[in-house]
């Protein structure tokens, strides 16, 4: 069983599940890995939108890539759980089971994690990605504490 794990930008955890492999690796972040069968998001979004000026329907979410996604919060309702996703151009949505992106599907909620069945190169492999609301807060508190900086250093230079 293979088992790889990848910290994102908002501090997601990636965990790809091939039952074929028996070994663990870890991969690069998602901005390093390169797939030359699959579009930019760029061309992904204007082929979106074309599709959707000449009627067809289509839901807002088929354009991305799960690995473009970070969990950035879970919430339960009378359906059961659902998620909140972020997309690295910053778009969120609220996911539920079922629902269809770019390479796979939403198979699974919890409290915890949201499971995918990513379709890859012809293979299915779950792919898990844990909601850890903790690494959120200190991404964002390391933002503001950089921007803090940079103001800071901006105002010594106008006073200089």
């Amino acid at each position: 069983m293979e088992v790889r794990a990848l910290v994102l930008v908002f501090c997601s955890i990636i965990i790809t599940v091939d039952a074929q492999d028996k070994k663990t690796t870890k991969s690069q972040p998602v901005r390093q890995q390169k797939r030359s069968s699959v579009p930019s998001l760029q061309e992904r979004l204007e082929a979106h939108r074309l599709a959707i000026k000449r009627g067809e329907e289509r839901e807002p979410s088929s354009v991305y890539l799960i690995d473009e996604l970070t969990v950035t919060g879970v919430y339960k309702s009378v359906e059961g759980y659902g998620a909140f996703l972020r997309a690295v151009n910053n778009r969120t949505f609220f996911a539920y089971t079922g629902m269809q992106f770019y390479d796979g599907v939403v198979t699974a909620i919890t409290p915890e994690m949201v499971v995918f069945e990513q379709n890859a190169g012809g293979k299915k492999k779950k792919v898990v990605k844990i909601y850890d609301p903790n690494a959120l807060r200190q991404e964002a508190q390391r933002k503001a504490e950089e921007a803090q900086k940079s103001e800071r250093s901006q105002q010594k230079d106008d006073d200089e």
